[in-house]
């Protein structure tokens, strides 16, 4: 249940410097991030900062978000004012269907509930968010919380992209250089 008198110990978000209220929170997911950069968990912040996340089949965790904190965020604002009780209630509501839905990792999941949140809103005057309209809110409005956040998570696919690049370069060359031997 919500409460204005949350205390800021209780949460992972430093509620006094009005961090992360009202916004999209991402985190990398292990090993699938690592491939494909621009996937990852979202949850959606209520007017003080508290995370909603779909975790799994029937379950929201709230102030606990599944993977370990927010690395990157997406500022939610659409220049429309909405007191703190619409917009806590809009994710209350998501949270509410969520909790009676099966997580599926491609049709139904952190990024669905997310939308539904969105749409409870209607978000920028729209009312057919979906996990793709998520996803590109997130990778096109979202930024890193740090240069190591964002670092870390393109570090592998960086270090992959120059082994296969250093590979078809350099490969041919060694090849060669056998055969003349």
């Amino acid at each position: 249940e919500m409460n204005d008198n949350v205390a800021v110990s209780e949460i992972s978000i430093d509620v006094e410097k009005n961090r992360l209220r009202r916004t999209v929170v991402w985190s990398p997911l292990p090993c699938l991030t690592s491939i494909l950069p621009c996937i990852g968990h979202t949850g959606i912040t209520t007017s003080d900062g508290v995370i909603h996340d779909f975790a799994g089949s029937y379950t929201i965790n709230i102030n606990n978000f599944t993977f370990g904190d927010p690395t990157r965020v997406a500022e939610l604002d659409d220049g429309k004012p909405r007191s703190s009780i619409e917009w806590n209630k809009a994710i209350e509501d998501a949270d509410e269907a969520f909790r009676k839905q099966e997580h599926n990792l491609c049709t139904n999941n952190c990024h669905s509930h997310v939308a539904a949140a969105l749409n409870n809103l209607s978000f920028r005057g729209k009312k057919n968010w979906g996990m793709v309209d998520v996803c590109w809110l997130v990778c096109l409005r979202g930024h890193f919380l740090s240069l190591r956040h964002c670092l870390a998570n393109y570090a592998c696919l960086i270090l992959c992209l120059t082994a296969i690049i250093a590979t078809i370069v350099i490969l041919p060359h060694v090849l060669l250089s056998l055969i003349h031997i």
